[in-house]
């Protein structure tokens, strides 16, 4: 699944919610990968033996507008359910502009 933050963000963590917290539906291997657009993304964390219920990925931040998370391993006697993903950044773009447009009234 991809996540579109609307915005460039400084992004380091994403924490992933199992439904009903059920230890049967985590995701058992999964990768996080961060970019600027759907096309040039890089992968940012990877798990490969994941055991824990509500996994959190932290990773060194990166500058990016789009999330995705793949699931990299399903098992064939469970699924795995997502029920909520929560992304984190930190501090302040490292560079970003502001744009003041003055308007001008005409009195007549």
């Amino acid at each position: 699944m991809i996540v579109d933050l609307q915005a460039v963000r400084n992004v380091k963590k994403v924490v992933m919610y199992t439904f009903a917290g059920s230890p049967n539906l985590r995701p058992r291997a999964y990768s996080i990968f961060a970019g600027l657009d759907t096309l040039t993304m890089e992968r940012v964390f990877q798990q490969i033996d994941n055991q824990v219920v509500n996994p959190i990925a932290e990773f060194d931040a990166i500058v990016s507008q789009y999330i995705k998370v793949v699931i990299d391993v399903v098992p064939q006697n469970f699924n795995t359910t997502i029920a909520e993903i929560e992304i984190f950044g930190e501090g302040f773009l490292p560079q970003d502009s502001f744009i003041h447009q003055l308007e001008i009234l005409d009195k007549m």
